[in-house]
Order: structure tokens, then C-alpha cells, then sequence
């Protein structure tokens, strides 16, 4: 054998595994790999079955420096940043390098072994317990779903190939991560998993590296627990596995969607919790519904979104001379430019409502698909896994076209595009401007670039590509102020719900690349296949959208929805200007609905009549006040004297308890206002019926007391009570004070959901204000409606203790 590993991995790269030297590298490199990994397995399991919880122990105790210096003694040239793949791909996009020489690298191929993650108390002993638990055959399809800067194009098929590597479920058969070939007289068991030659081999390499890291940590701590012991470590007996970790909370005392995410490549297929994206989805859903519901309900919302889209539009974009399009003051002042902007934001409403309601459908049948690190209803569970997939990447698709739109939008982003073509042109493309950035700015149209690549490349590597991009961007976001700057409200919204979907295509391909499954495939090939061509529900439902996008909304008679005093003192003329503004919203969107029912047969598509379930709130006509009577004038008339006789004056006190009177009779009031008699009778069966359920009340102290009295409708014109923003750490504060677990998704959206004790049925998402976290007001009053609509809440629901 002549060539080392990486030459044959490079000539693999260049496509030249046909020549002999090549081959005979493939096939020897492949088996000394696989004996090896066995070895190390099989020292691993030893090590982990008797001593898991020493180790855990042992590892607790240990401060960040006493951890550092433990792993760089195992692996002196690891990294120590986070994600050093993605710092080898930038520096290799900023000098324009080829892939050949980074594909084989070590920060490549397993850039999950970085000093500065696996410092943290959880991710190493994650990392032992699932791969000291579990064969390395398990982990041998998914493992380059976390090495996704260590793939390149070619071969992709599992199965087919003239040239294979074979992963066996027992470890110690003799033939783990060998090289077989189709016409060979040898053929692998059943039941083994293939890989191509060229993502077998960078397997091969990857699970040699974990195990024999895993296995000389293990080693160095245990030398320093039983250093002064005479007995060998491994011949202690097998002790029971310890309780499952717990997932860590930050410093702020709640979870974080990255933490998740991190922890994914040192979990393995414990990682796969398609329940947990249910509940994500369905938080996206009936954010999307709410949404919905404020466009039918808010005057003031609808209008708010139109000026908003006013102001951030890709018309603004100069073209490479910084000329600015000469019509475009007159189009941004027309009425045509609210038809088109009002028109885009009931469509994207529509369109993200469906596509989530059919997201969390899939989900909801899958929760129990993968349970316990264990796949259950098959073969019947890989087609719905299959219509899934194709339903993610069709949602994936729809919202990176509307992040690019809202990244070109953008205020403090149009510098960086250009529009082509001439001035006077108003279809024109925009492209990146050649101009001199700084590192973090450069870094951020790089991230943006990847995000609209993967528009068009549906392959699994881009998609754990554009996961890591989305990842980098929220932590620009997060420690840069200046990016922060640049960025929008819609854009955060935009990452939030990306992240959730791409997380759903990474756990779909860990899924599908389980050995289990990959049985299935062959078997369900014709099924599937069709279920992938169309999914019936998603294409009725764009059957009947296609004609919105069509109609012509009458958005002219909408300006005066500016003038919706809800936040002003209820006097007569703020009444009237409210009820005259709702009466012209539901004019409105009567008008959509008729049109909808005339081309189509429906007014509205099930996915939309289920989030419109209700009544809306509408302002009550003010009551008449009664006419004062002005009291007669009182004129003092002495009695005369003649008419009385003060010798016949009573004089002395009296007690009225001895005056008989006649006792009134108590009278009530029925549903039509009628006076109605109330005898003993109906007392006796009033106090028979069962008294009505009492709704739960809150008893708070004064921080979180305060932020409920604000959004739930402290009037703002009662003076030195209500205050003029809502701290958002104050609000994160009192959702945990009334029983909420808070998570940090990616982007603006945070994730409250109610714990065991809590009587609310589901969990709730809301955005976080931006550019900064302080909530007005008007939108403080929008969180306490929503509040209130989806869990009944009111003032009269929160007490002061």
C-alpha cells in the first residue's frame, strides 16, 4: 500500500478511484479503518458500562481550565473555537482556495471536537454515553450530516455503486467498513448498511478519530480516579446506566434553541425528536393565525404593516453610479403602491398558514415514528416521512425567497445591491455591490449568499449548510451591534421560522440514513416516489390561493384606517372614528372573501376558516345619556299661623320599628330585562345548580404584576400608571412567574410553553422587538390581546400579593 489515506481520499476527490493504485488504497485504507474502529468500540463499551458515573462525577468537579488541559493532553491539536469548519471555509472563500486540500481536513471532518464545546459539562459525556451505548454501526449514515463542509458532488447513490463499504451491525463480525464489490464472490450480510466508496471512506476516517479520542479521555481521567487504586479499572464489575442528562439552561435561566443544535452531533440519533418540532410548529402556526386574525381584526395593523412595507421596499436600490430610480417618488407616494404592498402581505399570510398547518400535520403524525433512539411503524411511517421531506423543502424554498426579498428591503442593506439595466426600468435585478467591507459585514453578505444558493441546490449537504449559516447569522445578530442595525423586524421573523425548518430536514435525513430504515428503501420506492410528486392537500390549497394572488383588493379605501384612536381616551368622537374603521376593514376583506367564493366556490380554504374561529372584537356604540331634568326652583311658603294649631303639634321621638310597613317584594331581572318575581321556590333551585367554574388567578409580586396590568389594558391616558415601553427581560419574567418554560429560538422568536402544572393547553411565540427589546405600547396591548384570545385572560386574571 503506497498511498497514505488522504492521498487516496484526494484522488477521490479528483475522481480518479478508477486507477489500480487507488483501488488497492480504498480497499486496504478501508479495512485497517474498520479493525480499528472495532478495537476502540470494543475498549469504549468496557470502560463506559463500569465506569460512566465516576466519570461523570469526576468531570463536574473540574474547573474550565483542569478541562482544557485534559483534552488538549488527549488531542493537542484540536481547535477551540466553535464551528472551525465554517472558519476554514471563510478563510478559504476570502483567498479564493481550492476545496481539494480543505476537504480531508481534521477541522473539516469532525469539527464537533473543538475545545470550546467540549469544555461545557454537557456535550462530552453526552458524547460517551451515545457512542459507548450504541454500535458504530448506528451512527454510520448520519455521520456526515454534521461534517457538511466534508462532502463534495459525485456519487451520492447508497445503493448501486461497483464499489462499496459495508457497516455491519455486530462490530466484531471481521468485515465493519471493508470494501466489497458487486461481482465479488463475498458478499456482506443482510442487514448491513452500504455506503458509496466516497462517503465510506470519510466515514471511516471520522468514527476512527471519535473512538480513539473517546477512548484516551476516558482513559486520562480514570488514570487520575484510580492512580493510588491496585485494582485494574476494567475489571470492575458492570454497573447500571446513570439517569439521562439534562439539557442546560444559560446564566439567564432559560434554554436556547443553538444549545439544541449543539449538542446534535455528540447525541446521535437520540438527537431525532420529532415532537419537539411539533410543538415549534405549531407554535409558527398559530403565530401565522394570529397574524391572520389581527389583519382581519386591527385596523391600525393592517396600516401599520402597509407604511412598514412603504418604507422597506427594494425600489429604494441605487444603481452602480448611486443613482436613485426617477420614479420613484411618484410610484412610493401612488395608490397602486398600497394595492401591491397590501396585496403581498394578505398573500404571504395566506401561503405561511397553509404551509404551516400542513407542516405540523406531518409532525403530528410522526411524534411516535422515532422514539427512544428506536424507529417504530414501518414500512408505514416512511412514506409520511418521505411527504415531509419534499413539504419541508417547498416551505424552505418560500421563505428563503421572502428573506432575500426583505435582506434587499432593508434600509441599512441597500447599499450593498445594485439594480441593473437603466434607470427607468422598474423590473430590473439586484446583485451585490462591489465595495470594501469589514470583516463581520463581509461575513454577513457571504451568509446571504449561501442562504439564496440553496434556493436551487436541493442536495442534504447544502441544507446542513444553509443550517450552519442561519446559526452564524443569529450569532452575528446577537454580539454584533452594528449588524443588528442593519437588520430588520422581518428578517429576524424570517431566520425564526428557517431554523425550524431546516432542523426538520437535518432530523428527516438522520432519520432516513438510519440503518433501520434504510432497509425499507427498495421496498417502498414506488410508494413513496408518489408521494413525493405531489402532496394533495398542499395543492388544493394552492389551487384556491392561486386566484388571491389575482384579485385586486379595494386597498384605496383604506386610508382611513390611520385614524384608529385604540389607544387614546374612549371619548364620543374616538368611539365613532374606531367603529367607522372596523366597519370599513370588514367592507374590506368582505370584498376579498366574496371574489374568493365567486372564482373558486369557497370564501374560505378549511387551512383558513380553522384559524378564524370566533368573533372578532368590535368597539360598542357609545350609551346615550338621559337628558338631565332641571329640578323645579324651591320656594319657601311659610304656613300661616291661622291654618295651625301649635297647641295640636306632636312633639317627642318615636321608633320606627314599631310602624308597620309593608315589605317589598325583591324583583330580578331576566336575560330580556323583564322584571321577574323571585319566591322561595326559585331560591330553593338556584342554589341546587352547579355554581360556574371559577377562572385561575394569578397572585404575583409587583414586577411581573405590573407588566400584566400594562398589556392587558391599562388605559394609557391614566396618569403616572402605565408606562411607555414593557422591558422585554420584564416580560420574559412574568411569563415564567405564571408558569411558562421559556426557549431562545433562533432570530426574534422566543418559545413559551407551559409546564405540567400549568391549565393551559398549549404553548405560545412571541417575537422580540427590534432594534430594540423594549416593547411600546400598541404593541404591548397586541401581546395582551393575543394573550387573551388564545388563553382567556384579562386583568381581573392577575392580583397583586
Amino acid at each position: 500500500m503506497d498511498m497514505s489515506l488522504d492521498e487516496v481520499l484526494r484522488a477521490v476527490y479528483r475522481r480518479q478511484d478508477f486507477k489500480t493504485e487507488v483501488l488497492v488504497g480504498i480497499v486496504c485504507h478501508s479495512a485497517l479503518l474498520g479493525d480499528e474502529i472495532s478495537k476502540d468500540y470494543a475498549m469504549l463499551k468496557n470502560i463506559i458500562d463500569r465506569h460512566e458515573s465516576v466519570i461523570r462525577e469526576t468531570w463536574k468537579k473540574k474547573r474550565c481550565g483542569r478541562r482544557e488541559n485534559v483534552i488538549l493532553k488527549v488531542l493537542p491539536k484540536i481547535p477551540r473555537k466553535h464551528r472551525p469548519d465554517y472558519e476554514v471555509w471563510l478563510r478559504k472563500r476570502a483567498e479564493k482556495q481550492n476545496d481539494e486540500q480543505s476537504s480531508v481536513q481534521g477541522e473539516v471532518l469532525w469539527p464537533f471536537l473543538n475545545l470550546e464545546d467540549l469544555c461545557q459539562t454537557q456535550p462530552i459525556l453526552m458524547f460517551l454515553n451515545a457512542r459507548g451505548r450504541n454500535t458504530p454501526w448506528t451512527f454510520a449514515g448520519s455521520e456526515l450530516l454534521h461534517s457538511p463542509y466534508a462532502t463534495w458532488t459525485g456519487c451520492k447513490r447508497r445503493t448501486g455503486c461497483w464499489l462499496y463499504n459495508v457497516f455491519t451491525e455486530d462490530p466484531h463480525s471481521g468485515c465493519y467498513g471493508h470494501a466489497f464489490m458487486d461481482n465479488s464472490e463475498h458478499q456482506p450480510p443482510q442487514n448491513a448498511l452500504k455506503r458509496c466508496r466516497q462517503d465510506g471512506l470519510l466515514v471511516l476516517k471520522i468514527q476512527h478519530q471519535i473512538y480513539k479520542f473517546l477512548v484516551q479521555f476516558c482513559q486520562e481521567i480514570l488514570s487520575e480516579t484510580f492512580q493510588e487504586s491496585e485494582r485494574p479499572y476494567l475489571e470492575y464489575p458492570i454497573q447500571p446506566e446513570p439517569p439521562a442528562l439534562q439539557f442546560p439552561l444559560n446564566n439567564q435561566g432559560y434554554t436556547t434553541m443553538t444549545a439544541f443544535n449543539l449538542l446534535g452531533p455528540y447525541r446521535g440519533r437520540s438527537s431525532i425528536d420529532f415532537a419537539r418540532l411539533h410543538d415549534h410548529a405549531l407554535a409558527l402556526l398559530n403565530n401565522a393565525r394570529d397574524h391572520l386574525w389581527s389583519l382581519r381584526e386591527d385596523p391600525s395593523y393592517l396600516m401599520d404593516l402597509i407604511n412598514f412595507r412603504r418604507r422597506n421596499h427594494p425600489s429604494y436600490i441605487r444603481n452602480m453610479l448611486m443613482q436613485e430610480n426617477y420614479w420613484l417618488p411618484a410610484i412610493m407616494d401612488a395608490p397602486a403602491f398600497s394595492v401591491d404592498g397590501g396585496r403581498r402581505i394578505i398573500v404571504n399570510a395566506y401561503w405561511n398558514t397553509g404551509l404551516m398547518q400542513c407542516l405540523v400535520e406531518h409532525l403530528s403524525v410522526l411524534k411516535d415514528t422515532f422514539r427512544d433512539g428506536v424507529v417504530h411503524n414501518l414500512p408505514e411511517g416512511f412514506t409520511t416521512v418521505y411527504s415531509l421531506l419534499n413539504h419541508s423543502k417547498v416551505t424552505c424554498q418560500r421563505m428563503v425567497e421572502e428573506l432575500q426579498f426583505h435582506v434587499r428591503s432593508a434600509p441599512g442593506l441597500r447599499d450593498f445591491y445594485y439594480f441593473t439595466g437603466c434607470c427607468g426600468e422598474r423590473h430590473t435585478e439586484t446583485l451585490p455591490r462591489p465595495m470594501q467591507l469589514d470583516q463581520n459585514e463581509q461575513e454577513l453578505m457571504w451568509i446571504f449568499s449561501i442562504v439564496e444558493e440553496s434556493i436551487s441546490i436541493c442536495k442534504k449537504c447544502s441544507f446542513s449548510k444553509l443550517a450552519l449559516a442561519i446559526e452564524r447569522l443569529d450569532f452575528l445578530i446577537r454580539t454584533d451591534k452594528r449588524i443588528r442595525q442593519l437588520i430588520t423586524s422581518e428578517i429576524l421573523e424570517d431566520i425564526a421560522v428557517l431554523s425550524v425548518v431546516v432542523e426538520c430536514i437535518r432530523q428527516v435525513y438522520a432519520w432516513f440514513w438510519h440503518p433501520e430504515v434504510s432497509q425499507f428503501e427498495e421496498a417502498c420506492m414506488e410508494d413513496y416516489e408518489e408521494k413525493l410528486s405531489r402532496n394533495l392537500e398542499l395543492v388544493n390549497y394552492r389551487d384556491w390561493f392561486i386566484q388571491m394572488e389575482k384579485h385586486e383588493p379595494p386597498f384605496k379605501s383604506l386610508d382611513s384606517l390611520a385614524n384608529y384612536p385604540i389607544h387614546d381616551y374612549p371619548s364620543a368622537v374616538n368611539i365613532n372614528a374606531m367603529i367607522q374603521a372596523e366597519e370599513l376593514l370588514d367592507a374590506f376583506w368582505k370584498d376579498i372573501d366574496n371574489y374568493m367564493e365567486q372564482k373558486t366556490g369557497v370564501a374560505q380554504h378549511p387551512f383558513i376558516s380553522q384559524c378564524l374561529v370566533g368573533e372578532l372584537r368590535r368597539t360598542s356604540p357609545l350609551a346615550a345619556q338621559p337628558d338631565q331634568v332641571k329640578p323645579a326652583e324651591y320656594i319657601y311658603i311659610p304656613l300661616s299661623r291661622q291654618l295651625h294649631d301649635e297647641s295640636k303639634q306632636i312633639t317627642g321621638t318615636f321608633n320606627k320599628l314599631s310602624i308597620h310597613e309593608k315589605p317589598k317584594k325583591k324583583l330580578r331581572r331576566n336575560a330580556n330585562n323583564t322584571p321577574k318575581q323571585a319566591d322561595d321556590d326559585n331560591e330553593a333551585n338556584a342554589t341546587t345548580l352547579s355554581p360556574p367554574k371559577p377562572r385561575k388567578k394569578f397572585t404575583l409580586h409587583r414586577r411581573p404584576y405590573q407588566v400584566f396590568k400594562t398589556i392587558m389594558g391599562l388605559h394609557a391616558a391614566d396618569p403616572g400608571s402605565c408606562p411607555k415601553v414593557v422591558k422585554w427581560p420584564d416580560f420574559i419574567h412574568a411569563m415564567t412567574c405564571v408558569g411558562f418554560a421559556v426557549e431562545k429560538l433562533q432570530g426574534s422568536a422566543w418559545q413559551f410553553t407551559p409546564g405540567k402544572d400549568s391549565d393551559v393547553a398549549r404553548g405560545i411565540q412571541f417575537h422580540e422587538p427590534h432594534p430594540e427589546s423594549d416593547i411600546p405600547y400598541a404593541m404591548a396591548r397586541r401581546f395582551g390581546r393575543r394573550l387573551e384570545r388564545v388563553y382567556g385572560w384579562d386583568r381581573d386574571s392577575f392580583e397583586l400579593e
